[in-house]
């Protein structure tokens, strides 16, 4: 008998007794996870602020960053606000941009127009929107804990990975408090997706994924991808692929008036934003081992006034990533190992190995922080790993839709370019893996018990 037949007939007697408390704990989902969700959330966000407000205090966390208020993203929408449109990402007058995807910009233009262009106030509202997305992601991984009768275990997982992700995800301003909150809506809309479908529900889905895929290219190929394997005709007939034609050509409706813009502004279609040439040069060319970090991206336009913006400036934006694109693709024919040794340390350090983004990170208070957010780092993966192996065979819808977001998700990064802001956005998904993994060992450690109280009860 293989170990997980073994562990699947285990499961099965554990199964019946399970299902008698199972409806008992359904009902008490609601009013406690979302108490403890905001309560576990608003000590986090507390303690940010206290380091905020006294700077000198709690001297292991980062100094405070929330006046960022999302770089390129702030500018634009200052542009906007200006009457300029869509365009000067880098602190000044260059002209029409698709350097950032539209959502955010837009949506802080608006914000911006709201509260009188006010700085202070946008940070007010990127600290909210960091609030609302973080409990998302901790709301969603307290209810599975409750399903599978693991509370505690939920409140800890959060807790671990929100301590090991503190400064992006409450400390810095940037589109990690959009992209959290999309991902974690994404999660549970493929779960509804999975068990739902009807013509109403498919046009709300095509419409989402239009609006994931104009926050984030990366979200939208996801979106893309999991639909496919969801809705995808068992045979090859209209009948079949209804579902199917009425989500794409809703979410092709949605992100077809910025691609015609585009097509318009700059004369060449792209997918939603142009610049991977350029974010594949600053990984492949700037730096040593294509893990970007402080040095490496001390160049960019955003953040000095140096050549790469005054490159940008003169050439405009399409023939600046087309230069740059040329000199990667120049340097990868010439040394194709070092390109496919950059992937392989991209990939450690996503999946394995945390770098931190400065190297004065590991200095201070004794490096202590960055070496528990090492210990942290790999723990989805290591949950991967736990569920392949142990595992019930065919897995759990939930389960298999949480590995494949985490991979689809972080592949463009490895790929191409990466760094731990990068990453942030998956720490619901994280949360979720390392919550699955611990259930799977739990339920192995509870079979192993059974079977050695069966093993000797008197016969």
């Amino acid at each position: 008998m293989t170990i997980q037949s073994w562990y699947k007939n285990k499961m099965s007697t554990i199964g019946v007794a399970e299902s008698k408390t199972k409806n008992r704990r359904l009902r008490s989902l609601g009013r406690s996870d979302l108490f403890l969700s905001i309560v576990l959330v608003a000590f986090f966000m507390g303690l940010a602020q206290w380091k905020s407000m006294y700077p000198q205090s709690l001297p292991w966390l980062n100094r405070d960053f929330r006046h960022h208020i999302g770089a390129e993203y702030n500018d634009i929408a200052l542009a906007i606000r200006k009457g300029r449109g869509f365009s000067d990402p880098f602190r000044c007058e260059s002209g029409p941009t698709a350097w950032m995807p539209p959502v955010l910009p837009y949506l802080m233009a608006g914000i911006y127009w709201l509260e009188g262009d006010r700085p202070e106030s946008m940070a007010a509202w990127m600290i909210a929107m960091q609030g609302v997305s973080t409990w998302c992601a901790a709301f969603l991984l307290l209810r599975e804990a409750r399903r599978l009768g693991q509370t505690v275990a939920g409140v800890v997982i959060a807790s671990v990975v929100f301590t090991a992700n503190f400064y992006q995800l409450f400390q810095q301003t940037h589109d990690t408090a959009l992209l959290l909150f999309v991902i974690s809506l994404l999660w549970w809309g493929l779960i509804q997706l999975t068990t739902e479908k009807g013509g109403l529900r498919n046009a709300m889905w095509g419409i989402w994924g239009g609006l994931c895929t104009l926050c984030s290219p990366i979200i939208g190929a996801t979106w893309m991808l999991c639909t496919l394997s969801i809705l995808r005709p068992k045979r090859l007939s209209l009948r079949e692929g209804k579902s199917l034609v009425v989500v794409l050509g809703l979410w092709l409706v949605v992100i077809s008036p910025w691609m015609i813009r585009n097509r318009m502004q700059f004369g060449k279609w792209f997918p939603i934003k142009p610049n991977g040439a350029y974010e594949l040069w600053q990984s492949h060319c700037k730096d040593e081992d294509g893990i970007l970090d402080a040095q490496s991206g001390s160049g960019h336009p955003w953040s000095s006034d140096g050549e790469q913006r005054v490159r940008y400036r003169q050439v405009g934006e399409i023939a600046f990533i087309e230069e740059k694109g040329a000199v990667v693709r120049k340097s990868i024919l010439e040394n194709p190992l070092g390109f496919i040794e950059r992937i392989g340390n991209r990939a450690v350090a996503a999946l394995i190995y945390y770098v931190p983004f400065s190297p004065m990170e590991e200095i201070r208070s004794g490096g202590w922080p960055v070496f528990y957010t090492r210990c942290v780092h790999p723990l989805p993966v290591l949950s991967i790993a736990v569920i392949a192996v142990i595992g019930t065979i065919p897995v759990e819808r939930k389960v298999a839709i949480t590995v494949s977001m985490f991979a689809l998700l972080l592949m463009p990064y490895i790929l191409v370019s990466y760094y731990d802001r990068y990453a942030a956005i998956l720490a619901g998904i994280k949360m979720l893996l390392i919550f699955y993994g611990w259930s799977e060992l739990t339920r192995l450690f509870r079979a192993i018990s059974l079977s050695r109280e069966m093993d000797f009860s008197p016969s």
